[in-house]
């Protein structure tokens, strides 16, 4: 069992919709996490976003959110 079965409120949260590109803020609501670890995981090299928008700000795909979710459960973000 991993640890999204186990905990209701992981199991819970949205999926990401495919053609949308998310930033730190959205994707940490659909992880469970504060924002600014979001922030922290990409500059520690333990996560990566698919996408720099003109702003140079990190943009996460569906893939990568669903990637990073699911590595979640091994204890560390892919």
């Amino acid at each position: 069992m991993t640890r999204m079965d186990q905990d209701p409120a992981v199991a819970a949260r949205p999926e990401p919709v495919d053609g949308k590109l998310y930033g730190p803020v959205e994707v940490g609501a659909l992880l469970g996490v504060k924002p600014q670890v979001v922030v922290n995981w990409v500059r520690q090299d333990r996560i990566h976003s698919s996408a720099v928008d003109e702003l140079g700000r990190n943009r996460f795909t569906a893939d990568d959110v669903r990637r990073i979710r699911a590595s979640l459960g091994t204890g560390r973000p892919a």
